[in-house]
């Protein structure tokens, strides 16, 4: 017998007539990993205001037994470091704090390389810069830069790297991201994370100017995603899952927005996911391919690329991915251990490929909508995600199959009708998220999806 499936929407109405506000989609049901960074204040560019250097001695660099030492960048004659006052009109730091006499971003960088002792910071630079992009994670080692968990990608005309920033600077400059207009002198120390060398800013001056001349995409190097693939497998990763990569340039097709700031990529063998800022998805269209310029990284043990621009467009590719089966019983067996200072293989690979699965569509209840998930079983209605989560069902995150509340939500599911005729289906998909509520989110190549033999 068909299932009957009315709109919550109107449902509402009907039991309680006087109630006219919808409620408010469930935060289990949605992810970002920007969620940390979105929640600072944010402040308008014409307010910022230069921010003192404080007063302290070098910065406490702790070593962590996770590094690989065979990954380390070796050790050369260390920078040469004068007297000099830091670069900023409203620096307040003591006079004998050694300033080193680097102006472009490949000077500090080469400096950070070039630490003898990487427990020690070699004292102040400042510097020129643009921020490139914002990478959304605080996660650090224990007792490197404690109160710096932000960070940045800058770029000048002689390079780029990361910057670390303290909550307070990271909102003022979050929402400025590649304007070549919103100029900065960061002032701050040199270190090495994970072996990146990384500028851990202290304060800033902004600057009415506009840089020119800056460092260009394309001598980044182009990587196949096999190849990205293969180097972030590589990348030393902290106890929190949490690695950083060097700058580089991939081609593929882009498939569709996961969640906002979240995109899908696929090269017809692999996928890969590329993070950037709420408008990223502006930047692209379905179905078309890019050159796209990225930064390599793992967050909470799942590959994901931090968007730097567009290269170019390329010639479109018909999209055809290989695919593998993997049920959800079998996807709720991939997981990663927590606060573990190495790769989680599995966990990490299942994000790379499309994914068969082969079974129906099941659908639960959270705040007053409907959301629908892939059961291996049989079709069936549960009264809560924790209900479904126990069953192992995995999570449709496309925005047509979620949230489900009005008529027109109804009118705009594809999976309804499988779900009300109890129909047993065959469709691919892509693994998203494992996520901190224990169930796995997936998106669903909705256009591949047919009835069972």
């Amino acid at each position: 017998m068909k299932k009957q499936f009315y709109p919550l929407a109107i449902l509402a109405i009907l039991i309680v007539s006087a109630c006219s506000d919808e409620p408010e989609a469930s935060k289990l049901d949605s992810y970002s990993s920007d969620s940390v960074a979105s929640s600072l204040q944010s402040s308008s560019k014409e307010a910022i205001p230069s921010m003192g250097i404080p007063s302290f001695s070098y910065s406490s660099l702790s070593s962590d037994s996770s590094l690989n030492s065979s990954n380390a960048i070796p050790s050369s004659n260390p920078p040469v470091i004068s007297s000099s006052s830091p670069s900023s009109s409203s620096s307040s730091s003591s006079s004998s704090q050694a300033t080193l006499n680097y102006s472009t971003i490949e000077q500090v960088k080469t400096a950070c390389s070039n630490i003898a002792d990487p427990l020690n910071s070699a004292g102040y630079v400042a510097g020129t810069d643009t921020v490139l992009a914002i990478i959304d994670s605080i996660a650090t080692k224990a007792n490197y830069n404690v109160s710096n968990q932000y960070k940045a990608y800058i770029q000048d005309a002689s390079g780029c790297m990361y910057a670390a920033f303290d909550s307070a600077l990271y909102a003022k400059v979050k929402n400025y991201v590649g304007q070549d207009n919103t100029v900065y002198t960061l002032t701050g120390r040199i270190g090495r994370y994970y072996d990146q060398p990384e500028l851990i800013v202290d304060s800033y001056t902004f600057e009415d100017e506009t840089l020119t001349g800056l460092a260009s995409f394309s001598s980044f190097e182009e990587k196949s995603l096999s190849e990205i693939k293969s180097e972030i497998a590589s990348l030393p990763i902290s106890e929190k899952g949490v690695s950083y990569g060097r700058p580089i340039v991939f081609n593929a097709k882009y498939v569709d927005e996961l969640v906002q700031e979240n995109l899908l990529f696929s090269d017809n063998e692999l996928t890969i996911q590329l993070h950037g800022s709420s408008k990223i998805s502006n930047s692209f269209v379905k179905g078309n391919n890019y050159k796209v310029a990225a930064l390599l990284g793992l967050h909470i043990y799942k590959p994901s690329l931090t968007f730097l621009g567009i290269v170019s467009n390329e010639t479109s590719t018909t999209f055809n991915p290989a695919v593998s089966p993997l049920s959800a019983t079998e996807l709720y067996n991939v997981k990663y251990t927590k606060d573990s200072a190495s790769h989680a293989t599995n966990y990490e690979n299942v994000f790379y490929s499309w994914r068969r699965f082969r079974g129906y569509v099941s659908c639960y209840q959270k705040d007053g909508k409907s959301f629908f998930v892939l059961d291996d079983t049989e079709s069936r209605e549960f009264s809560s995600y924790t209900a479904a989560l126990n069953a192992k069902t995995i999570f449709v995150n496309n925005e047509s199959e979620k949230n489900i509340y009005s008529q027109a939500d109804v009118n705009g599911s594809i999976l309804l009708d499988y779900y009300q005729n109890e129909t047993e289906i065959i469709i691919d998909y892509v693994p998203y998220l494992y996520n901190t509520n224990r169930y796995w989110q997936i998106f669903a190549n909705l256009s591949s999806i047919s009835v069972a033999e």
